[in-house]
C-alpha cells in the first residue's frame, strides 16, 4: 500500500477511486494553547488545507460554529467544496462534511448527536455512504460505553458501501467493544502511520481512524516520517506550523469492480433481455437453456438441439430469432467474462509453488465447467 506524505500534496483520485479525509481541528473555543486563532492557526490552516484539495471528501471535527465554520467554508468553497454541516440543535460545535462537487453529488444526510452521516454518489451512479463521527471523550467505563452506544447507533443507519471516519476518542484496541462493532458489521480498518493525535501535556496515541467496508479497498494512505511523529510527540501540538492537537490522517479507496464493471472496461455491453416474447416464455427459454451441458458428449449436445428446436417451432418466427439472439449474445459476453476471470487467476496462480499446483490440478477442469455455467446463467438474465 502506498504512503503519501503530510508535508506534501495529497493525489487526486482516479475514475474507480474515491479519497477521504478526517482531521479534528481543535475548535478555537476548546484550545487552551493560548495561539491566537486569527494570527497563527487560520493562516496554518489553510496552508495545510492546500493539500489536501484533491480529496474527494473532507471530514472535520470541532468546527466551531461562531469562530472558524465561516472561514473554513468560504476557503473551500473557492476550491469546489460544499458543505454539510452537522444540526446539534444550539451546541456551538460539531462536525462537518465537505465534497466535491464537481464530482460527487448529495443523496441524503442524518445528523445525529455525535455523528453527521452522509450519502453521496460518484456521476457514474455509484454510491456511498460517509459517517463522520466524534465518539464522546474521557477514559472509564462511563464513556466507554457512551461511546460504544453512540458508535451502535450509527452502525444501525448505514450500509452498502460505506466509509466511517473520525475521531473515536479510543485506540480502539483488539478485543475491545468499539474494535468488536466494527469489525462484525464487516468494515475493515485503513492502516494508520503512527500517532494522530499529540498535546502538549505528554498525552499521545491513536485516536482518529479510517474504517470502510469490504467494497472499498484502501490502496494509499496519509502518514509521516518516523523523525517528524517522534518530534511532535516530544514537542505536542498545536504549535506555530500545526494548528491541530490532531493530525489529520485520509485514505484512497478503489472500488472493487463487479461484472458489470469489466464488461464496460473492455467496451462490451450488458445482454440486453428481449420485450418479445414475454416473460413466461422467456422464463421457460431460460430453464430450456439451462439443462445444457457445459462438454458434454454428443448425444447431450444432440439432445439438446432437439428440445430447443421444439421450442422454438411453437413460437413466432419473430419470438424465436429473438430468442437464438439472446443467447447468442448472452454466449458471447459469458466467454468475455471467462477470459478475463482466466487472465486474474493465472497471475494469481504464478505465484503459487508447482508442489501447490500439482496437488490441484484433478479439480481444475470441473472448476472451469462450474465458472462458465455461473457466468453464462448470469450474463443470460441481465444480472
Amino acid at each position: 500500500m502506498r504512503t503519501s506524505d503530510r508535508n506534501s500534496a495529497f493525489p487526486e483520485s482516479t475514475e474507480n477511486e474515491v479519497s477521504l479525509l478526517s482531521w479534528n481541528l481543535l475548535a478555537p473555543s476548546y484550545d487552551r494553547n493560548g495561539l491566537d486563532w486569527q494570527g497563527i492557526r487560520l493562516p496554518q490552516l489553510k496552508l495545510w488545507l492546500r493539500r489536501f484539495v484533491a480529496c474527494d471528501v473532507l471530514c472535520f471535527q470541532e468546527v466551531d460554529l461562531d469562530k472558524s465554520l465561516t472561514e473554513i467554508r468560504e476557503f473551500l468553497s473557492a476550491h469546489g467544496y460544499t458543505a454539510v454541516v452537522q444540526e446539534r440543535k444550539e451546541f456551538p460545535v460539531v462536525t462537518a462534511t465537505f465534497f466535491k462537487a464537481s464530482r460527487l453529488r448529495l443523496l441524503w444526510s442524518q445528523h445525529r448527536s455525535r455523528a453527521l452521516v452522509v450519502g453521496l454518489a460518484l456521476a457514474d451512479g455509484r454510491e456511498f455512504c460517509v459517517a463522520n463521527v466524534h465518539l464522546e471523550a474521557g477514559g472509564g467505563d462511563r464513556n466507554e460505553n457512551q461511546r460504544n452506544a453512540q458508535l451502535t447507533s450509527v452502525l444501525k443507519r448505514i450500509g452498502g458501501n460505506t466509509i466511517v471516519c473520525g475521531d473515536f476518542n479510543s485506540d480502539l484496541t483488539y478485543g475491545s467493544q468499539l474494535h468488536s462493532k466494527l469489525v462484525n458489521s464487516g468494515l475493515i480498518r485503513a492502516p494508520t502511520r503512527g500517532i494522530t493525535i499529540a498535546q502538549a501535556s505528554g498525552h499521545a496515541g491513536i485516536l482518529d481512524h479510517i474504517w470502510a467496508s469490504e467494497n472499498l479497498k484502501a490502496c494509499l494512505v496519509l502518514g509521516s516520517t518516523v523523525q517528524e511523529l517522534d518530534t511532535i510527540q516530544a514537542t505536542g501540538i498545536p504549535n506555530e506550523t500545526h494548528p491541530s492537537d490532531h493530525l489529520p490522517i485520509a485514505a484512497t479507496f478503489g472500488f472493487k469492480r463487479s461484472l458489470t464493471c469489466e464488461w464496460d472496461t473492455d467496451n462490451l455491453s450488458i445482454v440486453k433481455v428481449p420485450t418479445v416474447p414475454n416473460e413466461e416464455v422467456r422464463s421457460e427459454w431460460l430453464q430450456i437453456c439451462a439443462c445444457a451441458e457445459v462438454g458434454g458428449s454428443k448425444q447431450a449436445v444432440r439432445e439438446q438441439k432437439r428440445l430447443e428446436t421444439a421450442f422454438l417451432e411453437v413460437v413466432s418466427s419473430e419470438e424465436a430469432a429473438n430468442l437464438r439472439n439472446w443467447r447468442t449474445a448472452a454466449d458471447k459476453a459469458a466467454k468475455h467474462v471467462l477470459s478475463a476471470v482466466v487472465k486474474r487467476a493465472v497471475a494469481s496462480i504464478e505465484a503459487i509453488p508447482m508442489v501447490v499446483m500439482k496437488s490441484c490440478e484433478p479439480g481444475v477442469k470441473d472448476e472451469g465447467q462450474e465458472s462458465i455455467r455461473i457466468h453464462r446463467e448470469l450474463i443470460f438474465t441481465g444480472a
